[in-house]
C-alpha cells in the first residue's frame, strides 16, 4: 500500500516538475510601477482631504467637550443631559463619517488600480506565453513561503509596464 501511495505521488509530481513555473509580487509591481506611484499620489492626495475633514470636525467636537467641562457646573441637570447627548449624537456622526469615508476610499482605491492590475495582467500573460510559463503565481496570494528569486518576475513586469506608458 505504502509503495502504491509514493507510486502515485511521483505521478502527480513528476509532470509539475517539467512545468516552468514563475511568481510576482504584485503589490510590489504597483508600487515601483511609474503609473502604480501616480495612481498612489493621487490616491494620498484623496485621503488627505478626507483626513483633514475628519480632523476639523473632531477639533470642533473637542473644543464643544472642553466649553461644555466649564459650563457644567452652570447648568441644571436637564440641560447637561441634553448637552451630553447632543455631543454623543456628535460622535456617532463623526464616527459614521469616518466609516464611510474608509468604504469611499476603498472604492476609489480599486477604481484607480484597476486598470493598472488588468495593464499589469496582460503583461503577465504575454510573457507567460513567451517565455512558456505554465503558472504564474501571485507571491502572497499563493502563500509563497520561499520560492527561488529566479523564478520572480516582478522586476520584468514592472520595466515592461514603465515602456509601455
Amino acid at each position: 500500500m505504502k509503495k502504491r501511495l509514493i507510486f502515485l505521488s511521483l505521478l502527480f509530481i513528476f509532470p509539475l516538475l517539467a512545468e516552468k513555473i514563475a511568481y510576482v509580487d504584485l503589490d510590489q509591481i504597483l508600487i515601483s510601477s511609474e503609473e502604480g506611484k501616480k495612481a498612489k499620489v493621487q490616491f494620498d492626495k484623496e485621503v488627505k482631504i478626507k483626513e483633514d475633514e475628519l480632523k476639523k470636525i473632531e477639533v470642533a467636537l473637542k473644543k464643544r467637550a472642553e466649553e461644555f467641562e466649564k459650563k457644567k457646573t452652570v447648568l441644571n441637570p436637564e440641560g447637561q443631559k441634553e448637552e451630553e447627548k447632543a455631543m454623543q449624537m456628535e460622535f456617532m456622526r463623526l464616527q459614521q463619517l469616518r466609516q464611510k469615508y474608509f468604504e469611499e476610499m476603498k472604492e476609489k482605491e480599486r477604481v484607480l488600480l484597476s486598470p493598472l492590475v488588468e495593464k499589469v495582467r496582460k503583461i503577465i500573460e504575454k510573457t507567460a506565453a513567451t517565455e512558456k510559463y505554465s503558472f504564474v503565481f501571485e507571491k502572497k496570494a499563493s502563500f509563497i513561503i520561499y520560492a527561488d528569486e529566479k523564478l520572480d518576475l516582478t522586476d520584468l513586469v514592472v520595466k515592461k509596464l514603465n515602456e509601455n506608458k
